[in-house]
This record gives structure tokens, C-alpha cells and sequence, in this order.
């Protein structure tokens, strides 16, 4: 078994999963999509979704500029807009727990 230490490099990680945008999408299934929006939009657990949010921004950081988006309309009063910067989120955070589903590591 190696020792690490100085002077002695560390071995590397695994190589992440990666798929061209194309080929990741193309493996969507419809309703595995709307099953997971379907699962936060139900979800009997506000801590478990909040915890998912938090992963989720930091696997994607345009997921932090819509949530800005979505708190930035509720400060208005823009009940509308906050709703549909809500949507844009939700789908997001589902596009990233299939990610997780499929074996893609952020």
C-alpha cells in the first residue's frame, strides 16, 4: 500500500461521467422528469427539498441567479413572476437529481 506524502503524488480521482448535452438530454424520460418535479411540487418535506436546493446550486449556478430572480419578484409583490422563476427552478433542480439518477457526478 503507497504512502503519500511529500514528494510522493497523490493518485488521481476516477474520471467523471462525462455526456455531450445532446446525449444527455436524449436519455430524459418524459415521465421521470415530470415524476421528479412532480416529487418536489408534492413533497410532504420542506428540508429535504431546501437540502436538494443547496446540492443543486452548487452543481449548477444559474439555478443561484434564479432563485435571486424568483426571492427579487416575491420582494416586488409579483406573486405572477415569483411563480414562474419558481417553475424555472423547480426544473432545474430535476434536471439535476436525473443527472444523479443516470450516474452523473457534479
Amino acid at each position: 500500500m503507497p504512502i503519500y506524502g511529500p514528494g510522493l503524488p497523490e493518485p488521481s480521482p476516477p474520471p467523471r461521467k462525462k455526456l455531450d448535452m445532446r446525449d444527455f438530454f436524449s436519455r430524459f424520460n418524459d415521465e421521470a422528469f415530470i415524476g421528479q418535479i412532480a416529487s418536489m411540487v408534492n413533497s410532504g418535506s420542506q428540508a429535504e427539498v431546501d437540502q436538494t436546493t443547496r446540492e443543486a446550486v452548487k452543481a449548477i449556478p444559474l439555478l443561484d441567479a434564479v432563485l435571486q430572480q424568483k426571492r427579487a419578484a416575491e420582494a416586488d409583490g409579483d406573486a405572477e413572476r415569483a411563480k414562474l422563476w419558481l417553475g424555472a427552478s423547480i426544473q432545474l433542480i430535476a434536471i439535476y437529481r436525473l443527472a444523479e439518477d443516470m450516474g452523473y457526478e457534479w
